[in-house]
């Protein structure tokens, strides 16, 4: 998986993650829903930056504080019951993407000044990077197909 295909893969899960949940003071179901796609459109506009060619360290840096903010912002929602313990996990799951991210640009800052800079270790450390995204593609898979159980509109379909 290239570096370029594993952010985008990141762009669109934090996408997907963003679009599955909800709101506040025990919210209603729609509010939920309705606050998570504001959130989710937020991000998505960040994101759109990291699709334009190989994306820098800052923009890999500024995807992270995106995504930072996002889970803050989710984690400080009170979503309905019935799916508060899934808005929980999407947190952790925006949270852990983050640390990927984080882990991510500066391997992509020194990959942008010399390619060929890369020893065995940064080979082995973008490995995880790339494993990463997979188990959190992995756990945001079963936040959507819990919310989607629940009866509330992911609005994406992978």
């Amino acid at each position: 998986m290239t570096v370029r295909r594993t952010i985008t893969l990141a762009a669109a899960l934090l996408a997907s993650v963003l679009l599955l949940a909800g709101c506040g003071s025990e919210m209603s179901k729609s509010e939920y829903q309705k606050e998570v796609k504001k959130i989710g459109d937020t991000v998505q506009k960040d994101f759109d930056k990291l699709d334009s060619g190989t994306p820098d360290a800052k923009t890999i840096s500024g995807a992270q504080d995106t995504l930072e903010k996002a889970a803050d912002d989710l984690a400080d929602l009170n979503p309905p019951k019935d799916v508060a313990d899934l808005n929980d996990e999407l947190v952790s799951v925006l949270r852990d993407t983050a640390k990927v991210f984080g882990a991510m640009a500066p391997l992509m800052e020194k990959a942008a000044k010399d390619p060929t800079s890369l020893d065995e270790g940064d080979t082995k450390a973008m490995e995880k990077v790339q494993t990463d995204f997979g188990k959190i593609q992995e756990r945001m898979d079963k936040v959507q197909k819990g919310f989607k159980d629940k009866g509330y509109e992911v609005g994406l379909d992978n």
